[in-house]
């Protein structure tokens, strides 16, 4: 296995020594801004007709107080948002057509 070990921030090759790290840093910064991140997942918002309906506030009711993370819409952890009741009810939706 002879990959070249990148940091995981700006892409760059990492130095001798550094490569069991996933980040620049020990040795400087990074030698390039970071990369942008690319998401793979849509992140719509809820629509008005999803807010007004009984299911989105049982799911809204249930998820409100949880910290989520959904790493392939964003990045990070954030409270829940009707973004994450609309993934929710999509992914239900989409789970009884299959």
């Amino acid at each position: 296995m002879n990959e070249q070990a990148v940091c995981a921030l700006c892409g760059e090759p990492m130095p001798e020594g550094e490569e069991v790290f996933n980040y620049h840093g020990y040795s400087g910064p990074c030698p390039k801004p970071p990369k942008p991140k690319v998401f793979a997942r849509p992140w719509p918002d809820p629509t008005p007709e999803m807010r007004a309906s009984p299911e989105f506030e049982s799911v809204w009711q249930c998820i409100k107080n949880w910290d989520i993370s959904v790493p392939d819409a964003y990045g990070g952890y954030c409270g829940a948002t009707g973004n994450h009741v609309r993934a929710i009810l999509d992914a239900l939706t989409s789970g009884a057509k299959s």
